[in-house]
């Protein structure tokens, strides 16, 4: 039960990083953000932010130790 619990927790963390990454290549490649207008910029910017906070809260589920 805990493996499947850490998988999960693992494979949400994965998925998060993922697209965070995604939206920032997006950004960053060829300087697209330059040419982007404001609306979708700050889409952009809301996808990684909210990825991030994502990742914080599934950190919080993992075990220290």
């Amino acid at each position: 039960m805990q493996n499947n619990k850490a998988l999960q927790l693992k494979n949400e963390l994965d998925k998060n990083i993922y697209q965070a990454e995604a939206a920032i290549n997006a950004l960053c490649i060829e300087d697209h953000f330059e040419v982007m207008d404001k609306d979708t910029l700050a889409g952009m910017l809301w996808v990684v932010s909210d990825n991030l906070e994502k990742i914080k809260r599934s950190l919080r589920g993992f075990p220290r130790g």
